[in-house]
C-alpha cells in the first residue's frame, strides 16, 4: 500500500491498518459511526487487517483463544469457576481489607492517643489523598507495562505500604506523620484499578458486581473488626507509655500488611493464562467464559488513542462527578465518624464498640446491592437505592443539629449514623459499572485512574468539611453529606439514561451490519466472538453491550 492508503486511522486503534481499497473518504463511508463518542465501529470485512497487525494490537489472550470460540460443557465451566472463586476473590478481599483498614486507622488513632489535633489532623487525613492523586496516573501506566504483570506490581506496593504503616508508629509529630500518610496514599493508589482489572479478566459481566462488591464489602468488615482490635489496644498499648494504643495499632497492621504483600507477589495470578492452578484446557475455558465481555484480559502496549476516546466520553465524566460527590462524605465520615459518635457523650471504649454496627450495616448493604446488580444486570438502579438511606440518615443528623437535641435523642442520631453507611454500596457498584462498561485495556486503565483521582478530590474535600471548631455536632459536614449525595442520585439517573441510549444505538448498528453483509444470526455470533480479544474499546466494538 502506498500514499494515503498506508496511513493509520485511530477509529480502531493505532495498530490496525484500514482497508487498502479506496480513499480515506470512501473508507469512512464504510464504517458505522457511534454517535455518542464519535469513534467508528467497523464491520469485520471493512477492517482489512493483516494477521501480523491484528496480533500486535490484540489482547494477550488472543494468542491462546484466537477468534474462534471453543466449545465447553457446563460442568467444565462450573469446575473452572469454583477454582477461581476459591482464590481470586480471597486475594482481592485480603488486599482491600488491609487497604481500607490501614487508611482508616487514623480514625481509631484519633481517639486512642494520637497527639495530632485540630487543623493538623485534617491535613494528615487529607495527606493520604495528596499522595493518592499524585501517583494514581503514573502508577496506572507503570502497572500496565510492568514486566512481571500487574499483580506482582500490586504485591510490591502492598509490601511498601505495610512498611510505611509500621513506621507511622514511631512518628507522633505532624511533619513525619504527614509525609508517611502521603507515601501511604501513593502505594495504595494502585489497588482498586488492579483489582478491577483482575475481576474483569476472570469473570463474566453478570458475575462481576458480586465479586467486586465481595472485596469492597471489606470496608464494612473493617469497621467491625477494627474497633475490636482498637478496643484491645486500649488495654495493651501501655507498653509504649501513656496513650500508646495508637502505636500498637499501626505496628500490628503494618506487619500483617507486609505478610499479605509477600503472599500476593508470589501467588496471585495476573490473568487466566498465568493461573498455575488451571491446566491448559481450563485456562482456555476461563478465557472463553469472558470472551463475550469484549473487555480483554491483558495488554502491555499502552494506546493513547484509547485514552483520547475516554477523555471525550460524557459518561466517563459523569461517573467522575458521581465519584467526587460520593467521596466527599466518604472522606469526612471515614476519618471523623468516631469523633461524631464520641460527641454524643460516649467515652473512648464505648465509642469504638458503638461504631461496630455501622460497619455491619455497610457490609450487608454492599452484598445485597451486588446481588441485585448481577441478578438483574443493573448498575445504576442499585446505586440509587443504596443512596436513599444515607440521605435520610444525613437529614436526621442535620435535623438534630443542636447538641441538646442530639443528646436527648441519642438513640435516633446513633441509628442515623448507621444509616449513613449504605452509600458505600453505591461506590462499589460504580466500580462494577466501570469494569463492565469500558472496553480497551488502555481506556480502562485511564478511566480507572481517573476514577481514583476523582476519589482523591472528593476525599480531600471531605477531610476539611468536618472541622474541630464545629465539634461536637459538625453541622457543616453533615449538611455537605446530605447535599452531595442528593446530587449524586441525580447524576446516577442521568448516567442510566445515557447508557440505555447507547445500547439502543449499538443494537441498531448490529442490525445494519447484519443487513449489509447478509449475515445469519450464527454469523453475527461468530463476528462477535472474533472481535472479543482484539483489545478494542467499547466505542470501537459494535458488538459491545453496556450494563445499565
Amino acid at each position: 500500500m502506498k500514499g494515503e492508503e498506508t496511513s493509520k486511522v485511530d477509529y480502531i486503534g493505532d495498530d490496525l491498518e484500514r482497508n487498502s481499497s479506496g480513499s480515506e473518504q470512501e473508507y469512512k463511508q464504510n464504517v458505522q459511526v457511534e454517535e455518542f463518542n464519535h469513534n467508528a465501529a467497523v464491520p469485520a470485512e471493512a477492517v482489512g487487517v493483516e494477521e501480523k497487525a491484528a496480533r500486535a494490537s490484540a489482547d494477550e489472550a488472543y494468542e491462546l483463544a484466537g477468534e474462534v470460540a471453543m466449545q465447553f460443557t457446563p460442568a467444565e465451566e462450573q469446575s473452572v469457576k469454583r477454582k477461581l472463586d476459591k482464590r481470586i476473590p480471597a486475594f482481592c478481599a485480603a488486599i482491600y481489607f488491609l487497604q481500607f483498614m490501614d487508611k482508616t486507622l487514623l480514625n481509631y488513632a484519633s481517639i486512642t492517643g494520637l497527639p495530632i489535633k485540630g487543623l493538623d489532623y485534617n491535613q494528615v487525613s487529607a495527606g493520604f489523598y495528596y499522595g493518592f492523586m499524585v501517583f494514581v496516573f503514573p502508577s496506572a501506566w507503570l502497572s500496565q507495562r510492568f514486566p512481571w504483570g500487574v499483580t506482582k506490581y500490586l504485591g510490591i506496593n502492598v509490601i511498601l505500604w505495610g512498611i510505611t504503616l509500621a513506621l507511622s508508629a514511631i512518628s507522633p509529630h505532624f511533619a513525619p506523620f504527614f509525609v508517611l500518610r502521603i507515601l501511604l496514599g501513593m502505594f495504595e493508589s494502585t489497588v482498586t484499578p488492579i483489582l478491577l482489572s483482575t475481576i474483569v479478566a476472570f469473570y463474566r459481566k453478570e458475575e462481576q458486581a458480586t465479586r467486586i462488591c465481595a472485596f469492597y464489602s471489606m470496608n464494612g468488615l473493617t469497621q467491625v473488626i477494627g474497633p475490636l482490635i482498637a478496643y484491645g489496644t486500649t488495654y495493651g498499648g501501655g507498653v509504649f507509655g501513656n496513650s500508646g494504643a495508637w502505636r500498637l495499632l499501626y505496628i500490628i497492621f503494618g506487619v500483617l500488611t507486609v505478610i499479605v504483600g509477600v503472599i500476593v507477589t508470589l501467588f496471585m495470578p495476573n490473568n487466566p493464562m498465568a493461573a498455575t492452578f488451571l491446566n491448559d484446557r481450563e485456562k482456555r475455558v476461563a478465557l472463553e467464559r469472558v470472551r463475550a465481555n469484549a473487555s480483554g484480559t491483558a495488554q502491555r502496549h499502552f494506546k493513547w488513542s484509547q485514552v483520547k476516546e475516554a477523555v471525550f466520553e460524557l459518561r466517563i465524566w459523569l461517573v467522575l462527578a458521581f465519584v467526587i460527590l460520593t467521596s466527599i462524605p466518604n472522606g469526612g465520615l471515614s476519618s471523623f465518624s468516631s469523633k461524631i459518635l464520641k460527641g454524643f457523650g460516649y467515652d473512648t471504649r464505648q465509642t469504638l464498640l458503638i461504631g461496630m454496627p455501622k460497619g455491619a450495616f455497610e457490609f450487608v448493604t454492599i452484598i445485597l446491592s451486588a446481588w441485585l446488580s448481577d441478578k438483574y444486570s443493573e448498575r445504576m438502579l442499585p446505586i440509587m437505592i443504596a443512596l436513599i438511606p444515607t440521605i435520610v440518615g444525613a437529614a436526621i443528623l442535620v435535623g438534630y443539629g443542636e447538641e441538646s437535641a442530639a443528646l436527648h435523642h441519642r438513640g435516633a442520631v446513633v441509628f442515623a449514623v448507621y444509616l449513613t453507611a449504605t452509600f458505600g454500596a453505591s461506590l462499589s457498584i460504580v466500580y462494577a459499572w466501570n469494569a463492565t462498561n469500558i472496553g480497551g485495556s488502555s481506556k480502562k486503565t485511564a478511566a480507572y485512574a481517573a476514577n481514583m483521582f476523582a476519589f482523591g478530590i472528593g476525599n480531600i474535600a471531605g477531610s476539611f468539611v468536618f472541622r474541630d471548631e464545629d465539634a461536637p455536632q459538625y453541622i457543616p459536614g453533615k449538611t455537605s453529606t446530605l447535599v452531595s449525595l442528593a446530587l449524586a442520585a441525580i447524576v446516577a439517573v442521568w448516567i442510566r439514561w445515557l447508557v440505555s441510549r447507547a445500547n439502543a444505538r449499538k443494537r441498531q448498528q448490529v442490525r445494519e451490519l447484519q443487513q449489509q453483509n447478509g449475515w445469519s444470526d450464527e454469523e453475527v455470533q461468530k463476528q462477535r466472538d472474533a472481535w472479543a480479544f482484539r483489545d478494542l474499546t467499547d466505542g470501537q466494538n459494535p458488538f459491545f453491550v453496556y450494563a445499565s
